[in-house]
């Protein structure tokens, strides 16, 4: 199944989701995680839940995918496990770890804090978790529009940094000022 943006707009206004992402962007990541054909996935930053009921609904074959915020954020859907936890603790990655039972994940999509040292700490703290093949998308990459600067420039410098590092494991999704970065693993 190949997801277009008039899809999850649809789905966003029958649920009357908030989904703080530009779904154009969002549509282009979850169609590369369907050509993994993933089982499970995780999303660091639950916000309003709209972003991991999309991933529930739209991602083929998916069995479970965890969610991880700060706040106590209930998302309604069999597929969609909320842990709380500041993920800058390793007491929140063992919680992942041991909720995971020694899977995997397959995809991995941070949207957490965006100030430079959760973002490192996210990625990595549980990139790592992702198998070989799989995917880590990370939100809000670009943060500049028209001369204003945005809340994401941690993320800015660290996608920056990263692509330094190891550019040949990187690409850009950029239809809206936010952007998706995505690292193949």
């Amino acid at each position: 199944m190949t997801v277009n943006k008039r899809m999850l707009s649809e789905f966003v206004k029958s649920k009357k989701l908030k989904v703080v992402q530009d779904l154009h962007e969002f549509c282009i990541w979850l169609n590369l995680v369907n050509h993994l054909e993933p089982r499970v996935g995780m999303e660091i930053g639950t916000c309003k839940g709209g972003t991991a009921l999309l991933t529930a609904k739209f991602i083929k074959g998916l069995e479970f995918f965890i969610t991880v915020d700060i706040e106590d954020r209930p998302v309604n859907h069999r597929k969609v496990l909320c842990l709380r936890g500041d993920t800058r603790l390793l007491s929140t990655r063992k919680k992942v770890v041991d909720t995971l039972e020694g899977k995997p994940l397959d995809f991995l999509f941070i949207d957490g804090e965006h100030d430079l040292l959760t973002v490192a700490v996210d990625f990595y703290s549980f990139a790592p978790l992702v198998r070989k093949g799989g995917l880590v998308g990370i939100h809000d990459i670009h943060t500049f529009a028209e001369g204003k600067r945005f809340c994401a420039d941690g993320t800015l410098y660290f996608w920056r940094t990263l692509r330094k590092l190891e550019p040949h494991k990187l690409e850009d999704i950029k239809k809206s000022v936010m952007g998706i970065g995505i690292y193949h693993c």
